[in-house]
């Protein structure tokens, strides 16, 4: 699977189930009680810090990705 339909199934997890969706982006961290509460708390927050943990992680993995590209 590449990374871009990675990326888009986990956005609909976000939205579908969002501590899930946090669980399989960062594992078991600080992110995922974090969203737990939230969503708790409310859908919307819980969504909300989901997808920005996604767009995170995707954001992060690019750059990481461009910035090795050029040292082979």
């Amino acid at each position: 699977m590449s990374h871009g339909c990675s990326t888009c199934c986990l956005i609909v997890l976000a939205i579908l189930i969002p501590p899930l969706a946090v669980f399989f982006t960062r594992g078991c961290t600080c992110h995922l009680v974090v969203s737990l509460i939230l969503t708790f708390l409310g859908w919307i927050p819980g969504t909300l810090h989901a997808l920005w943990v996604i767009c995170d992680e995707a954001e992060s993995h690019h750059h990481h990705h461009h910035h090795h590209h050029g040292h082979y």
